[in-house]
């Protein structure tokens, strides 16, 4: 269950470090929006595994 655990946190790392690249990158500020969204949403799923 550990390695579940470590392998959810980097992928979801990964996936919001990714998701900051591409958010610098755009311009149109709806996509920007969602892309922010998409970051939270992975940064919040971060914590809630780390705390539980």
């Amino acid at each position: 269950m550990i390695v579940l655990k470590i392998f959810t946190l980097v992928f979801n790392g990964l996936m919001a470090l990714w998701m900051i690249c591409l958010d610098c990158k755009e311009k149109d500020a709806a996509v920007s929006v969602g892309m922010k969204m998409l970051i939270l949403g992975f940064v919040l799923t971060m914590v809630y595994i780390i705390f539980n």
